[in-house]
């Protein structure tokens, strides 16, 4: 926990600024996810024989929806940007966490938003009355099943125009609202770590080693 937000940054400043690192991300982006996911529909009808006109109508609806502008909030990303962002942050950060959003105003009823880890807040700690448990901002029963997340209202780099100050509320939202993607590499861990938190030392020598 102490050392979650250092390892970030320093993960984020050789993204940023080391040629390794970024190559390295670009391979991930074209070699794991290449043109991307799409949807395959095998559905059967009522004989066990492959509903083919059902499922091209679905495969059609799910790649309209994954058109430029379409599957986020912000309308800003189409459904291969969303997978190439997804492995591109969950390798820099550590963790990708998605709200799933519900409404008329988006395409077919459904959109998604990303937020930051940062805002997931990892200060926060504490025993609830019903015997829950927030951990990182996660908050879970006593069998470790994630129950609910714990969001900053604000990015903690943002400034709150309302108080004029850095807001320290809390947004809480249940499980099913959010996708939180992280690759697990021990019992009971609630936050992920950037996946290459071993090699900064040596990735910030070899920049500085082509430098000299």
């Amino acid at each position: 926990r102490p050392v979650l937000s250092k390892m970030r940054a320093r993960s984020r400043d050789l993204a940023r600024n080391n040629e390794y690192v970024r190559k390295y991300l670009d391979l991930l982006k074209s070699n794991v996810v290449g043109n991307g996911f799409n949807l395959q529909v095998k559905a059967v009808d009522t004989v066990g024989k492959l509903d083919l006109s059902g499922n091209q109508a679905i495969e059609s609806g799910f790649r309209r929806w994954g058109r430029l502008g379409n599957p986020t909030v912000d309308a800003k990303m189409s459904w291969a940007d969303i997978q190439k962002f997804v492995i591109e942050s969950l390798a820099r950060d550590g963790e990708v966490i998605v709200i799933k959003h519900r409404g008329a105003r988006f395409k077919d009823g459904y959109a998604i938003e990303f937020l930051e880890p940062d805002q997931l807040d990892e200060e926060k700690n504490e025993k609830l009355d019903n015997g829950n448990e927030i951990r990182m901002g996660v908050e879970r029963d006593k069998f470790r099943k994630t129950i609910a997340y714990h969001f900053l209202t604000y990015h903690p780099g943002d400034y709150d125009y309302t108080t004029k100050t850095v807001s320290p509320k809390h947004l809480r939202l249940p499980a099913d609202r959010v996708i939180h993607i992280f690759k697990p590499l021990r019992a009971g861990q609630t936050r992920g770590e950037p996946w290459m938190a071993a090699a900064i030392p040596s990735l910030k020598q070899l920049g500085a080693l082509r430098e000299a």
